[in-house]
């Protein structure tokens, strides 16, 4: 049976197919598994590639979708590497925990263990999967969810290597953009309404973006509408300013933030007049807190890592281009003033392109969360932040492509 929409598509992938093998890994010698673990992880990868319809999927890149999504991957973890893991933990436990729910066996599993250097076992075992610095005593001694940590070291370990070899600064900027909260919400957003539903022609696009792959119509179009030329990765299309590109999808950001305003039934106003007495300026949303008689402002922005003034900080430092567009942001309010002289609070909301959010951003959403609760009265804040970090990033990867689909079609229509 073929599944035509690609969102759910890759659901059932990263969900149900790979890790199908989880349980074999646990109980079975790696070594003895290897072979099965190859076939797994070639399907994984065809299927991936299948769903994605990107016929020229390159090493790295693959490479980079076995990562977890947290990593800035799609979570299409090799059984091939991590049924060591797997096995190891199991191993673990049972040698940790057999013994206090079944006290006889204690002196034989101490024999075992003493007679065949299980230590060096392990220790051989993880450096053949590439995780030589783990601590072997404090593993065992503390065996709790050892499967996911040492999976996650092993993922650390990748992304950085990545990173140190990534070929351009655009590449490491965007595969440290990446593992920003928020970045990779909308790979797991389940598609069960169209506000958190993306057609698939948007979600093969927003891979694209992801992996640092060529847009599907690279080539068909080589200048833009504007006179500079194109760049195979859609920096361009996403940021150029005729058509008003990045006008639209900063308006799209700024409905959702009014839409998780208008969930917590806070008083707000888009973009009020005559708010400062030192400028025109208007900000974005001003939030109005009835209780407290005070009132917030909020700025919302969207910063790119390979812009020129900070292609460089994004490409060794997490976060960069945020960073540096809140910093404007706050020293740009700073300056405005209300009735009475009094000092504006401000909060710059700022999302980077590849999806990162901004420090204040996330500590802004935090503080809506406190205030959130269910139908019951009971609060909810980390179903909160989740459906509202899904519904922001489903939303900017509709925007992205929007923008880029749009100008890629007048372009075509002009050269016709």
């Amino acid at each position: 049976m073929k599944l035509g929409e690609v969102q759910s598509a890759m659901l059932l992938l990263r969900f149900c197919h790979v890790p199908r093998m989880n349980h074999l890994a646990r109980l079975v010698c790696p070594d003895r598994l290897q072979a099965a673990a190859e076939v797994h992880d070639k399907i994984s990868r065809e299927t991936f590639t299948h769903v994605l319809g990107y016929s020229h999927l390159t090493d790295s890149s693959w490479m980079q979708a076995t990562l977890p999504v947290r990593f800035g991957g799609f979570s299409m973890s090799p059984c091939l590497s991590t049924s060591r893991f797997a096995f190891l933990s199991s191993w673990v436990h049972t040698l940790v925990h057999l013994p206090i729910r079944y006290p006889d066996l204690k002196s034989a599993l101490d024999l075992l263990v003493n007679s065949n250097g299980v230590e060096e076992s392990i220790a051989f075992s993880l450096m053949q999967a590439g995780s030589d610095g783990t601590d072997i005593t404090e593993m065992i001694q503390v065996p709790t969810k050892l499967q996911q940590r040492l999976t996650r070291q092993h993922a650390k370990e990748k992304t950085s290597a990545m990173i140190e070899k990534a070929p351009s600064q655009r590449d490491a900027a965007r595969l440290r953009s990446i593992q920003g909260k928020g970045a990779g919400a909308w790979l797991n957003a389940m598609p069960t309404s169209n506000k958190l539903a993306l057609v698939s022609r948007d979600f093969r696009l927003a891979a694209c973006l992801r992996l640092g792959l060529a847009m599907p119509f690279d080539g068909c179009i080589r200048q833009c509408d504007c006179g500079s030329f194109l760049d195979s990765c859609g920096y361009h299309l996403l940021t150029c300013k005729w058509g008003g590109g990045p006008v639209w999808t900063h308006e799209c950001i700024a409905n959702v933030w009014s839409d998780c305003l208008r969930s917590l039934q806070m008083h707000h106003h888009r973009e009020p007049r005559h708010r400062y007495i030192t400028s025109d300026n208007r900000p974005d949303i001003t939030v109005f807190d009835v209780g407290s008689g005070s009132n917030t402002d909020l700025d919302i922005s969207l910063a790119h890592p390979w812009s020129s003034e900070v292609i460089s900080a994004s490409a060794s430092t997490e976060g960069a281009a945020a960073s540096r567009r809140e910093q404007k942001k706050t020293e740009k309010y700073s300056r405005e003033r209300l009735l009475g002289k009094e000092t504006v609070t401000a909060v710059p909301l700022v999302l980077e392109h590849f999806g990162r959010w901004g420090q204040q951003a996330e500590m802004y959403l935090q503080h809506l969360s406190s205030r959130s609760t269910d139908a019951y009265g009971t609060t909810n804040a980390s179903s909160f932040k989740t459906h509202w970090r899904e519904r922001m990033s489903i939303q900017l990867q509709k925007a992205n492509a929007r923008v880029i689909y749009r100008k890629v079609e007048r372009l075509l229509d002009d050269a016709s």
